[in-house]
């Protein structure tokens, strides 16, 4: 197992990952990933992206933005992607965990001083809220999102 940063010859792989992700969390809610933008998206955050290789093959991403903080002081690292196929997201294996663990090292380096992440409200929520407040978040802000269509006010 690997854990590194993002490069351009896992685009394909990346991509994939991605839509996989889409596949299993975005139907349900009526979403789906803007393919159009994704490469102008991991190019912008290409030093904040960082993916798990098992034996070779990408099996896990972990992406988001660094940003100044506005609720914090310093940098804050935003995440917009956290995802390991199945079977390594569980604890038996750990990857999930440890791709995580070193995408923080690498973000602590950068002078990253707080880590701002987010889950679906779907089926896995509640177990995700206790995933994340087992790793040391705490409750920060509530997210909604709504369809911008022509006339809507």
């Amino acid at each position: 197992m690997i854990v590194t940063e993002y490069k351009p010859e896992y685009r394909d792989q990346t991509l994939q990952l991605v839509k996989e992700f889409e596949a299993e969390y975005f139907k349900e809610l009526g979403l789906e990933t803007n393919l159009e933008t994704f490469d102008q998206a991991i190019d912008e955050q290409r030093d904040s992206c960082f993916i798990l290789l098992i034996d070779g093959k990408l099996e896990g991403v972990l992406s988001g933005t660094i940003v100044k903080g506005y609720a914090t002081t310093g940098l804050t690292f935003h995440e917009v992607l956290w995802y390991v196929r199945q079977p390594y997201r569980s604890p038996m294996y750990g990857y999930g965990i440890e791709l995580f663990n070193k995408a923080c090292e690498a973000l602590k380096d950068r002078g990253v001083k707080t880590m701002i992440t987010a889950h679906l409200t779907n089926r896995l929520g509640k177990k995700m809220g206790k995933f994340y407040k087992g790793l040391g978040f705490r409750e920060f802000e509530t997210h909604y999102i709504k369809e911008l269509n022509d006339g809507d006010s």
